[in-house]
């Protein structure tokens, strides 16, 4: 967790926004790093009603075991990512991803919104509790994209699919001219 990259301000702003809106959730917040304490004294007066649980740094193991295939949806601040790894992890774990149209994401080419995510432009906090509202109002809405989400996160970021991608590149790498010296 940190600024100005995760943005992890804009997660108690969002938390308070759901509040706001009255509506029924639970958000485990899983990370650790130099906006920790920062976050954990943002969200002290959201937490009135055990909505908001800080879990700390968890195990890959433990993520991919017992939170990714219990949650709705993985919520990604960001406002630039090279990836991001956890959006596919969970994605490929059964979560809804509701995020942001961070930096890297249009070049990416992975996040289609209404398809398999739901998106918002980067800090743009009510959006972001709008999405998270669709999940709890429409009922097909979250089985859609969690399963859409899935095919692709499997179909891209797999081993196999990442195995299959790099020996791909290198062997177009290996059959290209060679470049000057």
């Amino acid at each position: 967790m940190e600024e100005p990259q995760k943005r992890t301000a804009d997660l108690g702003l969002l938390m308070r926004r759901c509040l706001e809106m009255e509506l029924d959730f639970r958000c485990d917040v899983v990370g650790d790093g130099p906006s920790a304490a920062t976050l954990r004294s943002q969200l002290s007066g959201v937490d009135v009603a055990g909505k908001v649980r800080l879990l700390g740094y968890l195990p890959r193991e433990r993520l991919y075991e017992a939170l990714y295939p219990e949650v709705d949806a993985l919520l990604l601040t960001s406002s630039w990512e090279t990836g991001p790894i956890v959006a596919w992890e969970a994605m490929r774990h059964g979560a809804t991803l509701v995020s942001t149209r961070y930096v890297g994401a249009r070049e990416e080419g992975a996040l289609k919104d209404g398809e398999n995510c739901l998106l918002a432009e980067v800090g743009d906090i009510e959006g972001l509790a709008r999405a998270v509202s669709r999940l709890r109002e429409e009922d097909v809405l979250l089985e859609r994209l969690r399963g859409n989400a899935r095919v692709m996160a499997d179909a891209r970021y797999s081993l196999e699919a990442s195995a299959d991608a790099w020996d791909g590149q290198l062997a177009a790498a290996l059959e290209a001219p060679a470049g000057r010296p």
